[in-house]
């Protein structure tokens, strides 16, 4: 299929409507130029890993996105998408994602379309890993997300993320989450949250006790 997109032959669209696409569990797609990727006929799939697309400026169309539901969804990656700017996935239709790996995607301000829901709740999301997003400021525009599952956090080289975690954890539920951050968010962190001083660090990691 990868061939018959960047010839023009067949656009992703009328690939994936494809009744065979309802089976569909992971998507896997590198080096496809100029497509975009609505999935409304894949209620199965748990795995979106697209990568080395350069000019891919959307995944999901606008007019899919707020009916787009992947219910079984687990892990989304994303890696050197650099016009990228919309994803066009709505945490709220979700609420099985464990993993979110998001690199050298440098133009996304935010990753998921929900803005201004107020909070929403992740309660299987362990794994964030944010790297080289130079324009990302926030995983989902005027949402608090709340995630009491989460392991682990890493973020590097993204500079507009300088005050805060994208995620909230409830102190009231004690655990323990491994933290890689750069030196000034954690710096910042310190800084404006007194409830911090609960963290150790240990090696290149930060430990934090919930």
């Amino acid at each position: 299929m990868k061939g018959l997109i960047e010839q023009g032959e067949i656009g992703a669209s009328a690939a994936l409507a494809q009744p065979v696409f309802s089976s569909l569990t992971r998507l896997s797609i590198s080096n496809c130029n100029k497509m975009r990727i609505p999935l409304p006929g894949a209620p199965n799939l748990e795995d979106i890993h697209i990568s080395e697309c350069e000019e891919i400026e959307e995944i999901f169309e606008d007019e899919e996105r707020h009916c787009l539901a992947l219910p079984k969804l687990e892990r989304v990656r994303l890696h050197d998408l650099p016009r990228l700017r919309k994803v066009g996935i709505s945490l709220s239709r979700v609420p099985n994602l464990e993993a979110i790996c998001v690199t050298k995607c440098g133009g996304l301000e935010d990753v998921f379309d929900d803005e201004g829901t107020g909070s929403l709740t992740l309660p299987n999301l362990i794994r964030l890993r944010l790297e080289e997003l130079p324009k990302l400021k926030s995983l989902c525009k005027g949402t608090t997300i709340i995630c009491n599952s989460i392991d682990s956090i890493y973020i590097r080289e993204c500079p507009r993320l300088m005050n805060k975690l994208p995620v909230v954890v409830d102190s009231a539920m004690p655990r323990r989450c491994k933290i890689e951050v750069n030196t000034e968010l954690w710096e910042s962190l310190m800084s404006d949250n007194p409830n911090l001083s609960l963290f150790s660090k240990g090696g290149e990691y930060f430990i934090l006790y919930f």
